[in-house]
């Protein structure tokens, strides 16, 4: 194991520095036991809590003498946090019998207030013995109180006492006892979950979710399973980038095991992903199935088709993002056979593949395509027939393009110090990479292209809201990139796209104004505002009338029902898939028994 020691060094208050002072001769980090990873995009709120956690456990703190509370979505991480707290007590000497973590989701709210202070003897029915509470047990140490939020406003107001007073009283008894002890929260609620003094009482400390730092998600498929990362292809690091990730990092880790389990159908059971023999040159499949998961190629490719259904030179833009380890993939539909599917890439790409297209079309002379149809056949055949097809087809596209099609087998993941820093057992810093790094002001220029917030808590590119932020150009590559994007006239394009309308002026952004400015110059103001206000003067619109959106969305809603008897065709009609067609039905308030008909 190896060994480290934590110093302290005080600059401007209190800049609390982690410094290693041994490593062994390598690192030798196996991410497949059990360690905790620092995200690049994470670092910055993780020095911020151990600084503060530092200071705030010593016996007699500095400046930080309150609680902390850790706020994160579910899945965001805060069990890292947790575990650092609970090394940097121990280091304290705090004993570890001290260090107590309680799930207050775990148990109802009226026996809460007895697990937290304890109780007496006939202080309620059950109650036929004396007991501690978790303040008795945690005295002199460390309370960590998971789900915080789900604590009952009457029992916050007792805790917050305790928390002022450091006193407190078990339930049925009329004893002041007393308790010192160090306390850190965590929740995923906000701040109307709880009493506003109590709320106030803590430090807070946000975790940003995964979609507000997206390029984590190949720093974590990177470290933690490099024989998937060296796998992606240009559409899948895309396709990561641009979803949304409600899961946090579970749904990433959920996603891996996916990868793993179809790689093991493929393989036949041989081990998991890289295991099998050959395994690194097999295709790799995002999961298609979603109930596991949301995430697949549908959005991009139907924003592919949107984009060339308007004239757009998809093949120009993918030319320039191949370059950086991103490309818009191609639809890439299950209902036609692959001899449609071959026709309609063809129409979308250059000439120079015309021999590669020909190539795939002959191997397909010899198969009866009425078995292909995925109406009449059996799903299990067409999917690994299909998929393995167009996945070796994106792969061959690639590298007819001339592109470097192995980008991300390219990245090589050093595991020693220069690239993983140690700041406690079994906990990792990891470093940014540059090529990793490039994905990323890519990702961030295609997304201000059409107009995109690249932190937007929804999947990038099925949603049609629009942002625009009023930065200057920071980035030497994101101006090279948008060099480019001049050059072959993708910003004019884009801007139609996203407008709906023809653009006669020709500007050319010099690059010393923000990139809001010159989007206002292209467009006029009513074009502009259409773009980046369009809901707001709809529903203006419709309160006009004495109406909201969500009036007419029911009486819309209410008439594609009883016109189709079932809400699986309505939301067919509507244009939305089931799952969100049946929530927006829960939100706007239609009875579940009348409407329930016709679900199976």
């Amino acid at each position: 194991m190896l060994k480290y020691r934590l110093s302290w060094s005080f600059i401007d208050g209190v800049n609390l520095e982690f410094q290693n002072l041994m490593y062994g001769e390598s690192m030798g980090i196996d991410f497949k036991e059990k360690a905790w990873i620092v995200l690049p995009g994470q670092q910055g709120v993780f020095c911020e809590f151990t600084t503060i956690a530092k200071d705030y456990l010593l016996k007699n703190p500095l400046y930080h003498k309150t609680p902390i509370l850790v706020i994160g979505d579910s899945g965001v991480g805060k069990s890292l946090f947790l575990e650092a707290a609970t090394q940097i007590a121990l280091s304290y000497g705090v004993s570890p019998k001290s260090i107590v973590r309680l799930n207050c989701a775990s148990f109802t709210s009226q026996i809460a207030e007895s697990e937290i202070f304890g109780h007496i003897k006939g202080a309620f029915t059950g109650a036929t013995r004396d007991k501690e509470g978790i303040v008795k047990v945690a005295d002199g140490g460390l309370l960590i109180l998971d789900e915080i939020g789900e604590l009952s406003e009457e029992v916050q107001a007792k805790l917050l006492i305790f928390i002022e007073e450091g006193r407190y009283r078990r339930v049925g008894s009329n004893k002041l006892e007393s308790a010192n002890l160090k306390i850190i929260g965590t929740t995923n609620k906000t701040q109307k979950s709880f009493r506003p003094d109590f709320w106030f009482r803590f430090f807070p400390i946000f975790i940003p979710p995964v979609h507000e730092r997206r390029l984590d998600v190949l720093y974590f498929i990177a470290y933690k399973h490099p024989d998937i990362f060296c796998r992606l292809t240009p559409q899948h690091a895309l396709t990561l980038l641009s979803y949304n990730w409600p899961g946090n990092v579970r749904e990433i880790e959920r996603v891996i095991s996916l990868i793993m389990l179809e790689d093991s159908l493929v393989s036949g059971g041989q081990g998991n992903s890289g295991a099998g023999k050959g395994m690194d040159s097999n295709p790799l499949c995002l999961p298609s199935d979603k109930r596991q998961t949301l995430l697949s190629f549908s959005s991009l490719c139907d924003f592919n088709v949107k984009l060339a259904g308007n004239g757009f030179d998809v093949n120009s833009l993918n030319k320039i993002l191949l370059k950086y380890g991103l490309s818009i993939p191609f639809p890439l539909s299950l209902s036609g056979d692959l001899y449609d599917f071959y026709k309609q890439i063809k129409m979308l790409i250059n000439d120079n593949l015309d021999t590669l297209i020909e190539e795939c079309l002959n191997k397909l002379d010899d198969i009866d395509y009425s078995e292909l149809n995925y109406e009449q056949t059996t799903q299990k055949k067409t999917y690994e027939f299909v998929m393995l097809n167009q996945a070796n087809f994106l792969a061959n596209y690639e590298q007819a393009q001339g592109c470097k099609c192995n980008y991300y087998k390219s990245i090589v993941v050093w595991r020693d110090s220069s690239c993983v820093e140690q700041l406690f057992e079994k906990i990792f810093l990891i470093n940014t990479m540059d090529k990793i790094e490039n994905v990323g002001i890519c990702f961030d220029s295609l997304c201000r292209l059409f107009l995109k917030n690249p932190r937007a808590a929804k999947d990038i590119f099925s949603s049609h809201e629009h942002s625009i932020a009023d930065t200057c150009w920071t980035s030497s590559l994101e101006r090279n990139i948008f060099e480019k994007f001049y050059k072959k006239n993708l910003v004019k394009q884009a801007l139609e796209f996203v407008a709906g309308v023809k653009i006669a002026t020709k500007y050319e952004c010099a690059f010393n104004e923000s990139w809001e400015m010159h989007v206002k110059q292209m467009l006029t103001d009513d074009e502009f505002n259409m773009i980046m206000g369009g809901k707001d003067v709809n529903r203006m619109d419709f309160e006009l009338f004495g109406l909201n959106e969500d009036d007419l969305l029911r009486e819309y809603y209410k008439y594609l029902i009883d016109k189709y008897k079932t809400k699986l065709k309505a939301a067919e009609h509507a244009g939305v898939n089931y799952s969100t067609f049946r929530s927006k039905l829960d939100s706007l308030g239609f009875s579940r028994r009348k409407y329930e008909r016709g679900n199976k």
